[in-house]
């Protein structure tokens, strides 16, 4: 494992994930893209139910595509009709989150 091997390298990662909570392994879904992905890790959900099937997408409800890496992927509306991630559930009972370069945060 990367920590493992690499632990005095990444020491403040290391740390992290010893003293908070991490997954032991982790199995992409299809299709295995970036975003779908993504936020199938944090909702628990599958891509035929969040919307975000891939990382260019075409909304038609707002004249707007989706693109990875582009100017407005983080804009609230991509995001506000998709299952609430982990770190919102989180928020709501009152517990802190740290978000980092993640999309729809």
């Amino acid at each position: 494992d990367y920590l493992e091997r690499y632990a005095n390298k990444n020491g403040i990662l290391y740390q992290l994930a010893s003293k908070g909570s991490r997954a032991a392994w982790s199995e992409s879904i299809f299709p295995t893209n970036t975003y779908p992905n993504h936020w199938t890790l944090v909702t628990g959900v599958l891509p035929e139910y969040t919307g975000i099937i891939n990382n260019d997408v075409y909304e038609p409800t707002i004249d707007k595509r989706f693109r990875m890496n582009v100017d407005d992927e983080d804009h609230p509306n991509w995001f506000e009709n998709v299952v609430e991630p982990i770190w919102i559930t989180n928020a709501k009972k009152k517990h802190q989150s740290i978000v980092i370069d993640w999309p729809g945060k």
